[in-house]
Parts: C-alpha cells; sequence; structure tokens
C-alpha cells in the first residue's frame, strides 16, 4: 500500500524519486517504524533496541526504498 503511494506520489512530483527511493525508504523507517508502530503497542521504542539490531532495520527500509523505486521504473517502462 505504501509502494503504491510511493509511484503515485512520484507521477505528480517526480522529485520524489531523488536518489533512488533512499529518502522514501528513510520516511517510511522514520514513520512506520520509529513513530507508528510503538505507538501502537505492537512493537519496543527503537531507543530501547541494541544498535545493530537497529542498523539493520534501517539497512533494510533503504533496501525497500531502493527496490519500490526499481519496480516503478520497471513498470514504467
Amino acid at each position: 500500500m505504501v509502494g503504491a503511494l510511493y509511484g503515485a506520489a512520484a507521477a505528480i512530483v517526480p522529485r520524489v524519486t531523488t536518489a533512488f527511493g533512499l529518502p522514501f525508504g528513510v520516511a517510511v523507517w522514520l514513520g512506520a517504524h520509529v513513530i507508528v508502530v510503538p505507538a501502537l503497542g505492537l512493537a519496543d521504542s527503537p531507543v530501547r533496541q541494541p544498535i545493530p539490531k537497529e542498523a539493520e532495520e534501517f539497512a533494510l527500509h533503504l533496501a525497500y526504498g531502493s527496490v519500490t523505486e526499481l519496480v516503478r521504473r520497471l513498470l514504467r517502462g
């Protein structure tokens, strides 16, 4: 769902695709992993996690942003 919103936003504001989706990955990490999920009580706050675990989460969200941009580009032809 978030990827679809990214695709729609990229169609309207192409600047969203800057840095091959990395800012999108950071935004998803910040919005979901750091703010929403802990606020809903679904996981502990990232500040209570070991730094290596959070570094991995951050890297995975960067990968998510890049893959989302790659798929968007492939689908647009």
